[in-house]
């Protein structure tokens, strides 16, 4: 079991990682953003960080459709509408 500064420190690497992902998303580096994002996907889970999960979710399948994937962008792109929609129901 990690303690909670490494449980800190992967959040923080995480968050990092789809801040970086989103970047090369956005400049079309897609080959770049791709690993990264992925990465955060698996490693960021709606239970620990619904928040940051939904921005990795929404990320990978924009960049899934800029591959013109449109079958694999949206099972992600709805989850992270689910989830934003779980978090907005909290926060009310």
């Amino acid at each position: 079991m990690c303690s909670a500064r490494q449980s800190g420190d992967l959040m923080n690497a995480m968050t990092a990682q789809i801040r970086l992902g989103e970047t090369f998303l956005q400049m079309g580096r897609l080959d770049d953003a791709r690993p990264l994002l992925d990465d955060a996907v698996r490693h960021v889970t709606p239970e620990g960080a619904p928040r940051f999960r939904a921005i990795a979710l929404e990320a990978l399948g924009q960049l899934h459709q800029a591959q013109q994937r449109p079958e694999a962008a949206a099972p992600l792109i709805a989850e992270a509408a689910e989830l934003r929609q779980a978090l907005a129901a909290v926060a009310r």
